[in-house]
């Protein structure tokens, strides 16, 4: 019969990375919140046991026509009744206040654009779970990272590209303020090949990284590093 699109999206680094995240976190039969969704990788594999809602701004710098694609491959996978999307804002969700059983951000927070944006997405994600949701953030996790990871995670901060991201005792802190009763972490490996952020410079960028870009291709030449591990961390109401 040949590889279907779901086979193809799962055996990816990426999809395999979204399928461990959502088998940990998500169970069977609850509607989901994939805030900062992206191309969607998340939403997919929650699909499988569970319905999601997706937002994203996708208003960047090479996202035109996303949403088209998020609709297509939802299509082509088969799941377009469990999965729906729309534009919208992290920090002010167009839903009812206790929709959702899950909120989850998953590689998205590192993309705010302020430590402020953050809050408000707790506050906002307090707002449309229900009694006993959870949110649940995932990143990778930055200080047990290699080195060449780290590299190029420093100059996508350097350039403002991304948010440095805060640290765990300080989010910890942010959603108890928030009213989140309880809060767990945990960091596991995914042992996924590390694929580098493709870089675009202009003369004034590039100018502020040249040395810090000249040494991560040095590291990037004689390296096999994997993914840094994914750390998660789950908020109770």
């Amino acid at each position: 019969m040949g590889a279907t699109w779901w086979d193809i999206f799962v055996a990816s680094d990426i999809g395999a990375e979204r399928h461990l995240i959502a088998d940990r976190l998500v169970p069977r039969g609850v509607d989901v919140l994939d805030v900062g969704c992206g191309r969607g990788y998340f939403s997919f594999a929650c699909a499988k046991v569970a319905h999601v809602t997706s937002i994203d701004l996708m208003d960047g710098e090479k996202r035109t026509g996303w949403w088209n694609e998020f609709k297509a491959t939802s299509e082509l996978l088969g799941i377009p009744r469990l999965v729906s999307g729309l534009r919208a804002s992290a920090t002010s969700f167009p839903f009812a206040k206790g929709q959702f059983d899950l909120v989850a951000s998953v590689h998205s927070i590192r993309n705010f654009g302020s430590k402020e944006e953050i809050r408000s997405f707790f506050r906002e994600a307090k707002r449309v779970l229900c009694k006993g949701g959870q949110l649940v953030v995932v990143e990778s996790d930055i200080e047990r990272a290699g080195p060449l990871y780290s590299a190029f995670y420093a100059m996508r901060t350097k350039l403002k590209w991304e948010l440095r991201f805060p640290p765990i005792p300080e989010l910890v802190s942010w959603l108890r303020s928030e009213g989140f009763s309880k809060t767990v972490h945990e960091s596991f490996e995914t042992s996924l090949e590390y694929a580098p952020v493709y870089f675009r410079f202009n003369s004034k960028s590039m100018k502020n990284i040249r040395r810090d870009y000249a040494a991560a291709m040095k590291l990037l030449a004689r390296s096999r590093e994997h993914s840094p591990p994914v750390f998660v961390l789950i908020a109770t109401l």
